[in-house]
């Protein structure tokens, strides 16, 4: 048995974390019960980088002005705090083998991207990919 509260709650962790489905679940629920916010998307929904963003934006609750690249989200990332309080961020990323078959490079963009905002967070960001 994995110890969530530790992957997920100590903010120098690792930022990406490589689940099977039902421990991706497992992650959400201990995320959940740290008081972290939980975003949920969807792989076989996500066709491409603009899928991806926006589905990432409205799941984090960005704000209007979002500019939908890679370079706003690393700053909202940075920025959660402001409309999201909260003790840490999860984002669940499931069935991530079916996202952006039009793109496959943008997944790797965007894991990157989460990356980076989680190693200049000062509370735990993380992305749990299944």
């Amino acid at each position: 048995m994995k110890d969530w509260a530790r992957l997920l709650g100590d903010p120098a962790g690792e930022a990406v974390l490589r689940v099977s489905p039902g421990d991706a679940a497992a992650a959400g629920s201990a995320a959940a019960a740290l008081g972290f916010h939980v975003a949920r998307l969807d792989g076989p929904s996500l066709e491409d980088k603009a899928a991806l963003i926006k589905a990432a934006a409205r799941a984090l609750r960005f704000p209007a002005y979002f500019g939908g690249t890679f370079d706003s989200l690393f700053d909202c990332l940075g920025d959660l705090e402001d409309w999201l309080p909260a003790p840490g961020w999860v984002i669940i990323l499931a069935d991530s083998a079916a996202a952006c078959p039009k793109d496959p490079e943008a997944l790797t963009a965007f894991l990157d991207t989460v990356s980076d905002a989680a190693k200049a967070s000062k509370k735990p960001l993380r992305i749990v990919v299944s």
